[in-house]
């Protein structure tokens, strides 16, 4: 809002090139902020031409009743099989594979080529800036102090597949059947934590904004 930005599902970066990314602040040093805090990289959707599911395929063969009594599916799927079986898989060095070890199913899910995930990320993070904010409520209204700035840029895409492997990035499913029937997808999310920052992205400067 105070760069006049207005909410928006575009994949370029936010402001004059640079992406923005804000989260509240939990430490009391830079160092400290946040430490497993997850923090979506991008988004991207499977290459449905190559996968065996779809989205509602993976709704119904995976999901279980939320709170709302809906067929729903929000989980994070890192290197290792989750509460309903599923796993990601990059050895292969060309795809990223979710896969599904479960009484349900056994065998390939969705598939993502890595050469776009790189793309991805280097387009959303070719420069970014990881903003951490105090934040205070007062009679019922939350404010916020911007405090610091981690300036990253041109993350390691080179190993990419490896860090999948690692499970220093991770995959979360947002979705929900809807009345009619239809599946509503929130994306699929591409996190990781800060204490992981690292192995993604050079650090080119930390900015303290309160001095």
């Amino acid at each position: 809002n105070l760069l006049g930005i207005k909410p928006n599902a575009n994949k370029a970066p936010d402001y004059k090139g640079i992406e923005l990314k804000t989260s509240r602040r939990l430490g009391k040093t830079v160092e400290k902020i946040s430490k497993t805090k997850k923090v979506t990289l991008f988004t991207n959707v499977p290459d449905w031409d190559r996968s065996k599911f779809q989205a509602g395929d993976i709704l119904r063969t995976f999901g279980y009743l939320d709170s709302k009594s809906r067929l729903a599916l929000h989980c994070t799927v890192s290197n290792r099989p989750n509460a309903q079986g599923l796993y990601l898989d990059a050895r292969n060095e060309m795809d990223l594979i979710n896969k599904a070890k479960s009484p349900k199913y056994d065998g390939d899910v969705v598939v993502w080529a890595l050469d776009t995930l790189k793309q991805r990320l280097l387009e959303k993070h070719h420069e970014t800036f990881w903003v951490q904010a105090s934040s205070e409520v007062v009679d019922g209204k939350e404010y916020f102090r911007y405090d610091y700035v981690r300036h990253t840029r041109k993350p390691n895409t080179a190993n990419l597949g490896s860090l999948f492997d690692a499970g220093i990035i991770t995959l979360d499913y947002a979705m929900h059947m809807k009345p009619n029937g239809g599946v509503r997808d929130h994306g699929y999310l591409f996190r990781t934590t800060s204490d992981k920052f690292a192995h993604i992205f050079p650090l080119e400067k930390v900015y303290d904004l309160s001095k």
